[in-house]
C-alpha cells in the first residue's frame, strides 16, 4: 500500500474534515467561542461574588447594630425612610444616624450617641485587613490595591498572562477586606478575577499573544455586564480603560461585545441588584436650558476629582509607603483608621450602594452630604492606599452623586436668594449627572460611565448632558490625574503597539538630531539609604537614577519600581543601601545611537526614560531621554515626509 503523505486533517473523521472547511475554527470563530465561554465562567464568577459580599456586609451589620451603631440600609419603603427621618428627641438616638432631621435645629452631633462597644468597630475592618495582607503578601502581592491596575498592565506588559494563584488570592482578599467595611468596590476585583479567567482559558489552548490579551479584556468585559447589568458598558470599558486619555482599543469591541453579551444573560438568571436608581414616574429629567449649567458644574467635579486623587496618593505615597512596618500589616492598619472614621459615621463603610436611591431621594442634608464626601475619600484612601483589596470605581460612583446633590442643593440656594427658584435644575438631577461625571473624568472611561448610569436609571435621557460634562472635565484634567496608574497616556506607548511603528523610519533618526530641554539628571550617591531613597523618589517624577561612587565614577542604575518593592519587601528595619539596589547593566545609550535601539531599550526595561552618556568609554551622563521625546521626533519626522 503506498505511503499517504502526512496532513493537518490526520486523524480526524470526514465530518470534522468538513467542519473545519465550512466553518473558521482557526482564527476568528475560535475566538467568537472562546469569548463566549470566557464571558459565562466570569458572569459566574460576578455572581458569586457579589452574593457573598452582601451576606458578609449583611452579618456585619448585625454586629455593627449589636456594637451599639443602630443603622440601616436605606430601603425603598417612604414610610420606613420618613420615620428615620424624623427621630425622637427623647430617644436622643438616631435609628439610622447619617439621614439627616429636617428640623435646622437639630443637628447631627445632637441626635448621636456613641457605640456602646466602639472597640468592635474598630477591630472588624483591622481584622478584614490583616486577612487581606496575609493572603496578598504570603501567596500573590498582585492581588493587593485595585485590581483594575493589574489588568492593564498584564495587557500592556505581560501579553495577557496572568497568574493562575491571582484569582483565587483575589478572591479571598477581596472578601476579607469588602466583609469587613472596607471603603471600596468589588469591580476592580472582579474585572482582574474575569481577566484571569480569559488569561487562563487562553494558556491552556495555547494561542497566540494579540488572542491572550483579548480573551484577558474580554473576561474583564464580561464581569463588568454582570454587575451592572449593561453589555455595551462592559464592552466600552474593556476598550477604554486601557489609557488615559482618548485612545481607544477598537480591535477589543467585537469580541467583549460576546463576552458581555454572554456575561448580561447569564447573570440575568440571577435575581441580584447592584446599581439601581428607581425614578418617580413624573421625574423631570432635563431642559434645553438647563445646559447652562453644564460649565459650572463640571468645573466643580474638577476640583472635587482633583483633591480625591491627591489624598488617594497623598495617603499612599506620604504616609503608608514612608511607615516603618511590614508590608503585610498595612492592610490592618488602614481597617483601623477607616474604624475611628466609622464610629462617627457608619456609611463611609462598604461600597455604598445602598444609599444611592436615599441620595436621590432627598435624605442627606446639605451639611451632612459634604461631611460624607470628606471622610469617603479619607475611607477609601486608607482602604485602597493601605493594600486593601477592593475598587474605586463604586467610591467614586458614590462621591459623585453625593457631591452631585449638594451641589444641586446649593444652586438652588442662589437662585432662589436672586429671587428665581425655578431657574436650577432639581438636586436630583445633578446627582445623577455626579455619579457619572467622577468615574468618567478621573478613571478616563466617560462613554462606559455614561453608559452605566443610564442603565441604572433605565432611561438614556441623560446621556448627551452626562457626556457633555465628562467630555468638559477631560479638556481640563491633566492626564495624570486619574486613579488607574498604569494607565498609558497613548497607543504608540505600549508595548503592544510597537509594530505600529515604521522602523525603518525610526532607525534613521538618531538621538543628537533631537530638540530638547536636557538637564541632567540627579545622580544618587551609592551609600544612600533605602529611607532617603524612598523619600528622594517622593520628591521626583523620575522612573531611573544613576548612581555613583564618592569618586563620581557611574556604577549602575535604580529604577523607582526597584525602590518600592525593597520597601514592600523589607521595610525600613532593614539597612539597605542604593549598592544593594542597584542594576549594573549598561541600559544608557549615546547620542549616535538611534530611536529604534532607544525604544527597543525602554521596552526591554519597562520604564519611560533611558540616561543618554556623552560615549561608551566616556560614561559621563548628559541628560534623560523620554518616551515622549522619541513619539513627539517620530510623529514630526513622519509629518514632513508626506
Amino acid at each position: 500500500m503506498p505511503y499517504a503523505p502526512h496532513n493537518r486533517m490526520t486523524g480526524h473523521s470526514k465530518f470534522t474534515a468538513k467542519l473545519y472547511e465550512k466553518f473558521d475554527f482557526g482564527s476568528t470563530g475560535r475566538l467568537v467561542i472562546c469569548s463566549a465561554c470566557v464571558g459565562f465562567f466570569s458572569s459566574l464568577a460576578a455572581v458569586f461574588m457579589l452574593l457573598v459580599v452582601q451576606t458578609l456586609e449583611k452579618e456585619v451589620a448585625d454586629v455593627y447594630a449589636y456594637a451599639g451603631i443602630h443603622w440601616v440600609s436605606p430601603g425603598t419603603d417612604p414610610s420606613h425612610r420618613q420615620t428615620m427621618e424624623q427621630p425622637s428627641r427623647e430617644s436622643k438616638r438616631l435609628a439610622n444616624p447619617f439621614i439627616a432631621p429636617d428640623s435646622s435645629k437639630d443637628s447631627f452631633f445632637d441626635l448621636y450617641e456613641f457605640p456602646r462597644y466602639g472597640v468592635i468597630i474598630l477591630l472588624i475592618p483591622a481584622l478584614g485587613g490583616l486577612i487581606c495582607g496575609m493572603l496578598v503578601w504570603c501567596f500573590a502581592p498582585e492581588a493587593e490595591g485595585e485590581g483594575t491596575e493589574h489588568l492593564i498592565k498584564s495587557y500592556h506588559y505581560r501579553n495577557g498572562m496572568m497568574r493562575f494563584r491571582s484569582v483565587p488570592t483575589k478572591i479571598l482578599a477581596t472578601l476579607s477586606t469588602l466583609g469587613s467595611g472596607g471603603s471600596a468596590g468589588v469591580e476592580g476585583s472582579l474585572v482582574m478575577i474575569g481577566g484571569g479567567i480569559g488569561s487562563l482559558v487562553a494558556r491552556n489552548l495555547k494561542i497566540n499573544a494579540q488572542e491572550r490579551r483579548t480573551l484577558l479584556m474580554a473576561g474583564a468585559a464580561g464581569a463588568i455586564a454582570s454587575l451592572f447589568h449593561s453589555p455595551f458598558g462592559g464592552a466600552l470599558f474593556a476598550a477604554e480603560i486601557l489609557y488615559c486619555s482618548t485612545a481607544v482599543e477598537f480591535s477589543l469591541l467585537f469580541p467583549c461585545i460576546i463576552a458581555s453579551l454572554v456575561g448580561y444573560a447569564t447573570s440575568g438568571l440571577f435575581s441580584i441588584k447592584f446599581l439601581q436608581i428607581d425614578l418617580p414616574q413624573s421625574f423631570t429629567f432635563f431642559h434645553v436650558g438647563d445646559f447652562l449649567w453644564l460649565l459650572p458644574f463640571a468645573f466643580a467635579c474638577v476640583l472635587v476629582g482633583w483633591f480625591y486623587v491627591k489624598v488617594l496618593r497623598g495617603i499612599q505615597n506620604r504616609f503608608f509607603a514612608r511607615i516603618e512596618i511590614p508590608e503585610i500589616f498595612k492592610p490592618a492598619l488602614g481597617g483601623l483608621l477607616l474604624g475611628c472614621i466609622a464610629l462617627f459615621l457608619s456609611p463611609v463603610r462598604g461600597s455604598g450602594y445602598d444609599y444611592f436611591q436615599a441620595i436621590f431621594d432627598g435624605a442627606f442634608s446639605l451639611n451632612l452630604l459634604l461631611c460624607l464626601i470628606f471622610f469617603k475619600i479619607l475611607a477609601t484612601s486608607f482602604t485602597v492606599s493601605s493594600g486593601g483589596s477592593g475598587s474605586l470605581i463604586a467610591p467614586s460612583l458614590l462621591i459623585g452623586g453625593m457631591f452631585g446633590y449638594a451641589f444641586g442643593l446649593i444652586a438652588q440656594s442662589v437662585c432662589l436668594g436672586v429671587g428665581l427658584p425655578g431657574l436650577a435644575p432639581s438636586p436630583a438631577v445633578f446627582m445623577l449627572l455626579g455619579t457619572g461625571a467622577l468615574l468618567g473624568s478621573l478613571g478616563k472611561i466617560p462613554l462606559t460611565a455614561t453608559v452605566l448610569v443610564c442603565n441604572a436609571i433605565g432611561s438614556y435621557e441623560l446621556l448627551i448632558p452626562i457626556l457633555v460634562v465628562n467630555l468638559l472635565q477631560l479638556a481640563v484634567h491633566s492626564p495624570r490625574t486619574m486613579l488607574f496608574r498604569e494607565q498609558l497616556i497613548a497607543k504608540e506607548e505600549s508595548p503592544v503597539h510597537l509594530g505600529d511603528f515604521s522602523t525603518d523610519l525610526l532607525s534613521r533618526i538618531h538621538i543628537q538630531d533631537l530638540s530638547l530641554n536636557k538637564t541632567k539628571p540627579v545622580v544618587v550617591p551609592e551609600n544612600t539609604s533605602l529611607a532617603d531613597l524612598m523619600q528622594f523618589l517622593a520628591g521626583s517624577t523620575a522612573s531611573i537614577f544613576p548612581v555613583a561612587d564618592e569618586a563620581g565614577n557611574l556604577h549602575g542604575f535604580l529604577f523607582a519600581s526597584d525602590i518600592r518593592s525593597a520597601f514592600q519587601s523589607h521595610g525600613l528595619y532593614k539597612r539597605m543601601t542604593a549598592a544593594d539596589l542597584v542594576l549594573r547593566q549598561e541600559i544608557f545609550l549615546t547620542p549616535k545611537d538611534n530611536l529604534l535601539t532607544a525604544l527597543q531599550t525602554m521596552i526591554r526595561f519597562s520604564t519611560e526614560e533611558i540616561p543618554i552618556v556623552a560615549s561608551y568609554d566616556k560614561k559621563e551622563i548628559l541628560f534623560l531621554l523620554r518616551k515622549e521625546n522619541i513619539f513627539h521626533a517620530y510623529h514630526t519626522r513622519l509629518a514632513n515626509c508626506q
